[in-house]
This record gives structure tokens, C-alpha cells and sequence, in this order.
């Protein structure tokens, strides 16, 4: 009886992690697609889409590898540039200063890092749910820029 007793824990442990892992990515997923909708006009929920977010809250040649990487996104379609940046540790004004680009987004209260996610990344989302975020950091960061680049 204590064999089934502890049978019957674990598999409810395993199905509340499990529950609770899926409804905070749903309220993650949720957060960026409310973001998108409210700054991007071309936002197409239903493709697959990739938020690139730039902060300075890595490592500064990470960042400005990242920041490199980026401008070769500049008016890709469901390419979505989120510049949470200052400019001290990094170039932004290929950004900022791009009256063409329509893809990018300056954040100047950093509300991406602050309210849904706090570090440089890639977010891919596909079918109504996020499906890889890759963090920029020194661990592996040419495989890392070579993964978003493709």
C-alpha cells in the first residue's frame, strides 16, 4: 500500500511540474505576443516568428557579436528587433537611427527585459507558443550566433 501510496505522489508531482512549466511558457508566450501586437503593424501571429532582444545585460563582446548578428535582420519578415539597450556598452544606432527599418522597436523603458524576459536572446515561437528562446553568453556563442543566423 505505501508502494502505490508513493506511485500516486510522484505521478501528481510530475503532472503539477509539468502543468505549471506549461502555464508560465503560456503566460510568457502571452506577454510577447501582446508586446508585438501593440509595436509591430505587420506582427503575424500565425507564422513563425523570432524576437531578437538587446540588452546589455551580458558579457559586452557577446553583446556587441549579438548586435552585429542582428543587423543582418533589419526588415526580414517575422524577424522582431527589441532594443532594450542604452548605447554605453554597445552600438545601437543602426538601429535607432534607421528611419527604414520596420522590423525594430526602441524600448526606452526597457519594458521587454523588465516585464518578459531579462537577458540578450532569440525567441523563436511557433504555433501560438514559444518554442526555443536561445540566451546570449559567452558558453558557445559562435554556435550560439551561428543557430540564430540560420
Amino acid at each position: 500500500m505505501t508502494k502505490t501510496f508513493r506511485n500516486i505522489l510522484f505521478s501528481l508531482l510530475v503532472i503539477s511540474l509539468v502543468c505549471g512549466c506549461a502555464t508560465k511558457q503560456s503566460q510568457q508566450y502571452k506577454k510577447i505576443d501582446k508586446y508585438l501586437t501593440t509595436h509591430f503593424k505587420q506582427y503575424d501571429p500565425t507564422a513563425k516568428n523570432c524576437v531578437l532582444v538587446l540588452n546589455e545585460q551580458a558579457c559586452l563582446s557577446c553583446v556587441r557579436e549579438f548586435a552585429e548578428v542582428m543587423q543582418g535582420f533589419v526588415n526580414v519578415p517575422n524577424k522582431y528587433i527589441v532594443i532594450c539597450a542604452g548605447g554605453s556598452m554597445v552600438d545601437i544606432s543602426p538601429f535607432v537611427n534607421n528611419t527604414t527599418a520596420t522590423n525594430v522597436y526602441d524600448d526606452p523603458k526597457f519594458s521587454f527585459t523588465k516585464e518578459i524576459y531579462p537577458t540578450p536572446a532569440a525567441i523563436f515561437m511557433e504555433n501560438d507558443k514559444i518554442d526555443t528562446i536561445v540566451n546570449i553568453s559567452a558558453y558557445d556563442l559562435e554556435k550560439t550566433l551561428m543557430f540564430i543566423k540560420q
